[in-house]
């Protein structure tokens, strides 16, 4: 995702921790959705008999559920929503960074001017 946002200018050294955030969470959904599908979504407890007593949202989803919430907010805030895109844009591309991003070129060494001759 980083490659998509760097070229468009929506994607800093500013943006690194926001980002980090949303990356954080995107694994943290992928690795709860895993666990969903390892075991369930939901569970029954069993009350002292062993008997069914209730049925109970495994943990996981939980986790799911908000990570994925974190993870839309910051998806909106980079414009990776179809109504996002619309509002985000990169700002445009100041003079300084346009020079600065410029190559150098070598100079080519100057010859010293000859010594002046006085009469």
């Amino acid at each position: 995702m980083a490659k998509e946002l760097k070229p468009l200018g929506l994607l800093t050294n500013a943006d690194r921790a926001a980002f980090a955030i949303y990356c954080q969470m995107y694994s943290r959904w992928i690795q709860a959705e895993e666990k969903i599908a390892e075991t369930a979504l939901t569970y029954t407890t069993h009350d002292a008999n062993g008997k069914p007593k209730a049925l109970i949202q495994s943990p996981y989803v939980g986790i799911a559920n908000r990570a994925a919430e974190i993870c839309h907010k910051f998806l909106t805030e980079f414009g990776f929503t179809p109504s996002s895109k619309t509002r985000v844009a990169a700002a445009p591309e100041s003079k300084l960074a346009k020079f600065l991003s410029q190559p150098t070129k070598p100079k080519s060494p100057v010859p010293p001017e000859p010594p002046s001759t006085v009469n």
